[in-house]
């Protein structure tokens, strides 16, 4: 016998229960090469289920997506060709290598592949993500545009829960993103991306779950009475004391029902002008409740403390806490409806 002669393994061959089975005593990093072989492997290797609990992916450059499981995470990073960053409104743009790394609690491997198979992101992200089962994504990180519309295919089938959008991204790359992925829950905005009031409201419009709009990005009353979101936070909106009293007065009659959680800069401090014609109760200093926000996903913290306050309440008895808070270097307005 030929000493060099390396015995192979018929996994084939076994019936499908037990073909599973030895999958399942494989290494992750194992079964991910083992996906690349054939149309034949890579089904084999979706029918164990690797599913994961959330996914983050961020395009700065490069593809780079993170599925992160019970007892391990495992990041799949696209590296373009020379022609790829200079090309950004490429749909095939196209992809020279990847690098898969695993990790567990005490280790890490990382390995790098090629395949003639997969010439471009978008072919390796698609397959990542059909090996992982990824039908959501926790977070989407648009840092720029290269490669967006290599994956954007496989994006618009997923649920989008979060989008960041950095201020490094161009406006008019922006908008292209926010286009195709308008059903997704959140946005959070590190810079307004558009130049006109219509442009800006057609987003604003959109049955968001939650908006954090920041640098700049400012939102009028009118703005915020045609939002059906439930979160909404705006860093920039300095509005008027008077201001903030006439949407009290037309939240009270019925106005912005879906909205639990509202932050804006405020101009003035004068509990007496914000809360003229209301009628409030003063919530003690020393009184915390808990606003409890676990759908608010990566906008704010999950649970924030409120203290002191003044209780206001809708015309059908609905009861909401406003305060006036001292944050950085101005004041901010808080709005947490109550269940």
């Amino acid at each position: 016998m030929d000493s060099s002669h390396q015995p192979t393994f018929p996994l084939l061959r076994l019936p499908v229960n037990a073909q599973k089975n030895v999958l399942r005593s494989m290494e992750i990093m194992d079964i991910w090469s083992l996906s690349l072989c054939s149309k034949t492997t890579k089904v084999l290797a979706k029918s164990i289920n690797l599913k994961p609990k959330s996914c983050v992916v961020r395009l700065d450059g490069l593809v780079d997506s993170t599925v992160n499981s019970q007892d391990f995470t495992i990041q799949l990073q696209v590296y373009p060709d020379r022609n790829a960053q200079t090309m950004p409104n490429r749909k095939k743009q196209k992809a020279d290598y990847v690098i898969i790394t695993y990790t567990e609690i005490s280790s890490s491997e990382s390995k790098v592949y090629r395949s003639k198979n997969f010439k471009t992101a978008g072919d390796w992200f698609c397959h990542f993500s059909s090996i992982f089962h990824i039908s959501s994504v926790n977070r989407l990180e648009m840092v720029q545009f290269c490669y967006f519309l290599s994956v954007k295919e496989t994006l618009k089938r997923m649920e989008i829960r979060n989008i960041w959008i950095y201020e490094t991204l161009q406006a008019v790359h922006a908008r292209k993103i926010l286009i195709p992925l308008s059903r997704a829950k959140s946005i959070i905005l590190a810079k307004n991306p558009y130049i006109s009031v219509y442009e800006k409201r057609r987003v604003l419009v959109q049955n968001w779950l939650g908006l954090n709009l920041n640098n700049e990005f400012l939102i009028t009353i009118d703005d915020l009475l045609m939002t059906n979101c439930t979160y909404l936070i705006s860093w920039w909106s300095e509005w008027p004391q008077e201001m903030i009293n006439r949407w009290l007065k037309l939240w009270r009659s019925g106005s912005n029902r879906n909205l639990k959680y509202l932050v804006l800069a405020i101009i003035g401090t004068d509990p007496n002008v914000i809360l003229k014609g209301i009628k409030y109760q003063v919530v003690p200093e020393s009184t915390v409740q808990i606003f409890d926000g676990n759908d608010m996903g990566d906008l704010r913290n999950r649970t924030e403390e409120v203290k002191g306050g003044f209780d206001i309440w809708r015309n059908d008895g609905v009861r909401a806490t406003v305060a006036i808070k001292d944050h950085l270097d101005h004041w901010r307005f808080q709005f947490c409806l109550w269940p």
